[in-house]
């Protein structure tokens, strides 16, 4: 598989932002966008799922230059802020989702299905919470250790 270019997108992103309202709030969701899809290939590729690693290394690097110039040009990062926030949040609730995606998809439970799209609720509420954070603004870090 060929490497995917992160510029393309990455000038693409910028342009659709700057045709927003607010252009900080549209990064920041396609900075949220391209980390949600690298947590759904890291899960995936722990399923036993090949050929993700390209699309992993191209959504990260997506990721990692819109945390950046969020910071640059909006000074809009800080450790443990909304984007440490969101990940650290929407990660469990992905690989539960994952799991009763498959437990769906293997045996066609419908209350798996049921519980797959409560996260995909949650995954949304938690996205509109991180575009609603204020800037600079740390989280305590989620503890779910003890679930």
């Amino acid at each position: 598989m060929r490497e995917l270019s992160d510029a393309p997108a990455l000038l693409e992103i910028e342009r659709a932002a700057l045709a927003t309202d607010d252009p900080r709030v549209a990064l920041r969701r396609a900075a949220m966008e391209n980390a949600v899809a690298v947590l759904y290939l890291e899960t995936i590729a722990e399923c036993g799922v090949e050929n993700t690693s390209d699309f992993l290394r191209a959504h990260t690097g997506i990721w990692r230059a819109l945390r950046e110039y969020l910071r640059l040009k909006y000074d809009d990062a800080v450790p443990d802020d909304w984007f440490d926030h969101f990940t650290g949040v929407a990660r469990p609730y992905i690989r539960e989702k994952v799991r009763f995606t498959r437990e769906f998809a293997l045996h066609l439970d419908e209350g798996a299905e049921r519980y797959a799209r409560i996260y995909d609720e949650l995954l949304q509420d938690l996205l509109q919470e991180a575009l609603a954070a204020p800037q600079k603004k740390s989280f305590v870090p989620p503890d779910f250790s003890h679930s």
